[in-house]
C-alpha cells in the first residue's frame, strides 16, 4: 500500500520574490509477518516571500499611532497644567501617555506598599490622592485605547487565547476516553498587569478598570445536556476579605452567563493570528533552616501528612530528631574565603520512567496504588529529600549566604523536565525560609488564617527549558541529536570489551529475560534494566514479594545489574570527544560563572552578582560532569547526589574546591572533599588550573565537532534512491520505472549509474559538505540531508551501508524501535523539524512498534524568482 500526502502554500507578494522550497520524504517498512506494508509519505511546503529590509512591526506602528493620536493628544493638552505640576514634583518631565503609563506603575506600586510622598512633604495627602486617580485615568484611557485594536488583541492576545482554545478542544477529544484520566484538570498561567487587560478586552469582558495585583481570570468548560459551554469568572482581589468571584458575560454570546463552546471557539478563532511574524511585519523571527517553635510544629503536620499509607514511613521520629537538631546547630563548613557556590544535584526520588516496564513487573498493572504521582514523577520521599538537601545547604552556607534572601543573590536552572522541576523547588524551599520579619508574606494582613505557609516558604525563581523541546537543552540533558557522539555511543556498545562482558554474564543475562519476560541481550537493556530496578528498590519495592524470585536472589541480580549498568555509564563517558560534547556545555557554564565572579570581586557590580548558582539535572549528566572533572568514584550517583563548586581567595590567588554529598542515608549530612586529578592531589585546586582543565572541555563550535554542519539544512525525496540499493528483481525495475530514468534493462549499470548522479549532489549540497566548499550563492541555497534507521532485529547488508553513506552521505544507525517507539518517534520528528528548519514539525504520531526500516531524506532550497509569471503560467 502506497500513501501520499502532498501540501503546498503559495503565496505571491511581489514580482521579485524569495523562494523556500522544503520537501520531505520518508519511507517507513513495516513487516507484518510474511506481508510487507511500505507506507510513503510526502509532505511538501513551499513558501514565497517578499525580501524586505528592515521595518518597524504592525504592533509599533499601530501603538505609535495610538499615543500620537488626535484625541490623545487633546487629552494630553486638557490636562498640560497637571502634567506640569507633577513634572516638578517627581523631578522628570511627564509629556506623553508613555510617562503617564510608567508614573502610574510607580506610584499604583509605592501606594500598594503603604509608601506616600506627603510623608515626606512632597505634596499634601489630599493632592496625592488626587494625583494617583488622575494619573490612574489617563493611564487607563491608553491602555484601553492601545488595546482597542482588532490587530492589537491578535497579535498579544492571540498566541493565549489559541492556547486556551487548545486546551478547551484538547478536553473534549479525550473526554470518556482513557487518555482523560491522564489529562490535566488545571492550567494555570501567571502573567502581568498589561497581557491580562489585553487578554479582557480580546475576549470582550474587560470593566475598564485597573486589574490589580493577584487578578484572575477562571476560564471553565462545562457539559450539560450533551453541550460545552464556557463561563469566566473574575476575582479583582481587591479586598483581603474578599473572596469572591464575578461572572462575567462574553460580548458576542447573547448576553448570557454560559457561552455555547462553539460561539466561543468561532469568538477565539478570531483572535488567533495565522503567521504571527508575517501580521507582525516581520519576516524573519529575531531571535530552611527552622528556628521557631510554629514552624517546627506545622512542619510536623504536614510530615504527617505525608506518611506513606501505613507502610513505609517517610518521616519518622529519628528523622524529625535529625531535623530538630538542624534548627539548633549549625553544619561546619569553612566559608571564611569563600567568593561563589556552585552546585549541581540530581532530582529526588522518581517512579519507574514512562515507557520502561517489563511485561511481568507485578508493579505495572496498578500504577494508581504503585505510582500514583505518574510515571517518571516525583514522589514522597524524593521531595522530603530535596527539601533536606535544601536544608543542607543553608547549614554549610549560613554564614555566606546570611539571612535575608534577595531576588539576586541565587540563579537557580533547572532540567525542563517535572522531576527536575519540583526537586529544584523544594531544595530552593529549605534552602531559603523566610526567617526575616519582613519576608514572611502572611504577616500585616487582617485575614492571614490559614496562610501558615508564609512563614516557612517564599517564592524564589527557577529558569528553564520550554517542556516541548526540552531535549535541545544541551547544559543539563544529554539528549539532543549529536551524531559524533551516536557514532562513539554505538561503538561502545559493541565494542569487543562490551561483547566480551555480555558473554561472560550471558546464563544470568537469560534468566533475568525469563523473569522479566524481556530479552535482555545488550548493554542498553541492561542498563535500562538497571533504572527500573533501582527506582522500584529504593520505593521498597521488591519483585520476591509476589515470588518471582528469592529475596536472596533479587539482592544479587540488582548488585550484578548495577555492576553492569555501571560499566555502562563509565564506558560511555570514557571519551575525551563525549565529554567535550555532552559536559562541555555545562562546564563552560560553570568557568563563566567563576571568571565574572573574579571580574566584579570588589567591584559596585559585586553586590548585585549571585552569591549562588544552583542546577538541577539528570543521573547522566552528574556520571558524565563528575567524568569529566576527573572527580568520578564509579559508583551510582544517587537521587539527590550533588556536587558543590566552591570559588575560594586567600593570599591574593583564587582556588576551586569541590565537594560531593552522595546522600546515601538520612542522617548523613557530611560532604566529601573530592580533589581533581589534574590539579597535584591536593585538596585546593588553583584556579588557572582549574580553568586550563575546563578549557579543554569546551567544545569550540558544538555543532561542527557534533557533526552538524548548519541548523537550517533542510530536505528531498533521495529516499527511493537509497532503497533501490536494497531491492532486487520487480522491485527494482518498478522504482527505477517510477523515478524515470532511462532504462537500460542493467539494472546493476542503473544503479550504479543513478548513485553515481546522486553522489554529484551530495558531494555539492550534503550534509557532510563544509560551508565554505557548498555550491552556494548569495541568491541561493541547497541543502541535502538522508539517514537510515535500521531496527537492531535485522542486518542490513554492508554493501547498502557502504553506498548509503559514501552515495548519499546517510548516516546509518541500529536502534531498538520495538522497546522504544515513542523516543525513536521523537528523535524523527525532531531529525525532520531539524533538516526543514522548522517548516515541518511532525510528520508520526507514533511510529508502529514493528517497523524495521525507515529512510529518512530531505532537501532545502532557498532562492530569488526573477521571472515569477513563468511559475504561475
Amino acid at each position: 500500500m502506497v500513501a501520499v500526502v502532498m501540501l503546498a502554500v503559495v503565496v505571491v507578494l511581489s514580482a521579485v520574490m524569495l523562494v523556500v522550497i522544503v520537501v520531505v520524504m520518508v519511507i517507513v517498512v513495516v513487516v507484518l509477518s510474511a506481508v510487507m506494508l511500505v507506507v510513503m509519505v510526502i509532505v511538501v511546503v513551499m513558501v514565497i516571500v517578499v525580501v524586505m529590509g528592515p521595518q518597524d512591526t504592525i504592533y509599533d506602528a499601530i501603538i505609535m499611532a495610538s499615543a500620537n493620536s488626535e484625541p490623545t493628544r487633546a487629552l494630553l493638552a486638557d490636562n498640560r497644567e497637571f502634567l506640569a505640576n507633577v513634572s516638578k514634583i517627581v523631578g522628570r518631565n511627564i509629556t506623553d501617555i508613555y510617562e503617564v503609563f510608567r508614573l502610574y506603575q510607580v506610584l499604583y506600586a509605592e501606594r500598594k506598599r503603604g509608601y506616600r510622598w506627603s510623608e515626606f512633604y512632597l505634596m499634601s495627602a489630599k493632592y496625592e490622592s488626587q494625583v494617583l486617580d488622575k494619573v490612574t485615568e489617563l493611564a487607563l484611557y491608553g491602555l484601553n485605547d492601545w488595546f482597542s485594536s482588532t490587530a492589537i488583541k491578535r497579535l498579544r492576545a492571540g498566541p493565549l487565547v489559541a492556547e486556551l482554545l487548545k486546551n478547551f478542544n484538547n478536553k473534549i477529544k479525550v473526554y470518556n476516553k482513557s487518555e482523560d484520566q491522564r489529562f490535566p484538570k488545571l492550567f494555570h498561567y501567571t502573567t502581568h498587569e498589561i497581557m491580562i487587560i489585553c487578554l479582557m478586552q480580546a475576549l470582550g469582558i474587560y470593566n475598564k478598570q485597573v486589574v490589580p495585583f493577584g487578578g484572575a481570570l477562571f476560564l471553565e468548560l462545562h457539559y450539560k445536556s450533551d453541550q460545552y459551554f464556557v463561563r469566566i469568572y473574575y476575582n479583582n482581589f481587591t479586598f483581603w476579605g474578599n473572596y469572591g468571584t464575578h461572572l462575567l458575560p462574553m460580548s458576542g454570546c447573547g448576553g448570557g452567563d454560559d457561552c455555547p463552546f462553539n460561539k466561543y471557539k468561532n469568538l477565539s478563532q478570531q483572535l488567533i493570528p495565522d503567521d504571527w511574524d508575517k501580521e507582525c511585519g516581520l519576516r524573519d523571527k529575531e531571535v530552611v533552616a527552622i528556628n521557631n517553635n510554629r514552624r517546627k510544629n506545622l512542619l510536623e503536620r504536614i510530615h504527617k501528612k505525608f506518611r506513606n499509607n501505613g507502610k513505609q514511613v517517610v518521616v519518622g521520629a529519628q528523622d524529625m530528631s535529625i531535623l530538630t537538631q538542624l534548627m539548633t546547630q549549625s553544619q561546619k563548613h569553612d566559608t571564611s574565603d569563600l567568593k561563589l557556590v556552585q552546585i549541581v544535584h540530581r532530582n529526588g526520588d522518581t517512579n519507574v520512567k514512562s515507557g520502561y516496564r517489563y511485561p511481568n513487573d507485578p508493579f505495572a498493572n496498578n500504577p494508581d496504588k504503585y505510582a500514583p504521582e505518574g510515571e517518571s514523577q516525583l514522589y514522597i520521599t524524593g521531595k522530603y529529600r530535596m527539601f533536606r538537601l535544601g536544608q543542607i545547604i543553608r547549614q554549610m552556607y549560613d554564614q555566606y549566604l546570611g539571612s535575608n534572601y534577595s531576588a539576586w543573590e541565587v540563579y537557580s536552572r533547572s532540567s525542563g523536565r517535572k522531576r527536575c522541576l519540583e526537586s529544584a523547588a523544594l531544595v530552593l524551599a529549605g534552602a531559603y525560609p523566610p526567617n526575616a520579619t519582613q519576608l514572611q508574606w502572611d504577616r500585616g494582613h487582617e485575614d492571614a488564617s490559614g496562610s501558615e505557609l508564609g512563614h516557612l516558604w517564599q517564592p524564589i525563581p527557577i529558569y528553564t527549558y520550554p517542556l516541548e523541546s526540552v531535549n535541545e537543552d544541551i547544559l543539563l540533558r544529554h539528549m539532543k541529536h549529536c551524531p559524533t557522539v551516536e557514532t562513539i555511543d554505538n561503538s561502545s556498545a559493541n565494542s569487543e570489551s562490551t561483547r566480551a562482558l555480555l558473554a561472560q554474564n550471558r546464563e544470568f543475562l537469560a534468566n533475568i529475560s525469563a523473569i522479566v519476560g524481556e530479552n535482555i541481550t545488550d548493554i542498553d537493556d541492561v542498563a535500562k534494566l538497571y533504572d527500573v530496578l533501582y527506582a522500584e528498590h529504593k520505593r521498597g519495592y521488591r519483585w520476591s514479594d509476589f515470588h518471582l524470585m528469592s529475596a536472596k536472589y533479587e539482592t544479587q541480580m540488582l548488585a550484578k545489574v548495577t555492576e553492569l549498568a555501571l560499566y555502562r555509564f563509565v564506558d560511555q563517558f570514557n571519551s575525551t570527544e563525549v565529554k567535550r560534547l555532552r559536559m562541555g556545555p555545562l562546564v563552560a557554564e560553570l568557568l563563566k560563572n567563576f571568571n565574572n565572579k573574579i571580574r566584579v570581586y570588589n567591584t559596585s557590580e559585586d553586590q548585585w552578582f549571585p552569591k549562588l548558582f544552583h542546577y538541577t539535572t539528570h543521573e547522566y549528566m552528574m556520571l558524565g560532569l563528575m567524568q569529566a572533572l576527573g572527580v568520578y568514584n564509579k559508583q551510582v550517583v544517587p537521587f539527590g547526589g550533588a556536587l558543590f563548586l566552591e570559588l575560594h581567595h586567600k593570599s591574593d590567588q583564587y582556588f576551586v574546591r569541590i565537594f560531593y554529598n552522595n546522600f546515601t542515608f538520612w542522617g548523613d549530612f557530611g560532604t566529601n572533599l573530592l580533589p581533581m586529578s589534574g590539579c597535584g592531589g591536593g585538596d585546593d585546586c588553583p584556579f588557572n588550573k582549574y580553568k586550563d582543565l575546563s578549557q579543554q572541555l569546551i567544545p569550540d563550535d558544538w555543532e561542527k565537532e557534533c557533526g552538524l554542519r548548519d541548523k537550517e539544512v533542510v530536505a528531498i525525496n533521495n529516499n527511493r534512491r537509497i532503497l533501490m540499493n536494497g531491492a532486487n528483481g520487480t522491485t527494482l525495475d518498478d522504482l527505477i520505472q517510477f523515478l524515470k530514468y532511462n532504462h537500460t534493462n542493467d539494472n546493476e549499470s542503473d544503479l550504479k549509474a543513478i548513485n553515481a548522479g546522486f553522489q554529484v549532489i551530495s558531494d555539492k549540497y550534503g550534509t557532510n559538505v563544509a560551508e565554505d566548499q557548498k555550491h552556494t550563492s548569495r541568491n541561493h541555497v541547497l541543502n541535502v540531508a538522508n539517514r537510515v534507521i535500521n531496527s537492531k532485529k535485522i542486518v542490513l547488508l554492508d554493501d547498502f551501508v557502504i553506498t548509503a553513506s559514501e552515495s548519499y552521505g546517510a548516516e546509518v544507525q541500529a536502534v531498538d524501535i520495538a522497546n522504544n517507539a515513542v523516543k525513536e518517534t521523537a528523535y524523527v520528528n525532531e531529525w525532520v523539524k531539524r533538516h526543514t528548519n522548522n517548516k515541518i514539525k511532525k510528520i508520526f504520531d507514533k511510529i508502529d512498534d514493528k517497523t524495521t526500516l525507515i529512510i529518512l531524506n530531505a532537501i532545502y532550497f532557498k532562492g530569488i524568482l526573477i521571472y515569477s509569471k513563468h511559475l504561475f503560467n
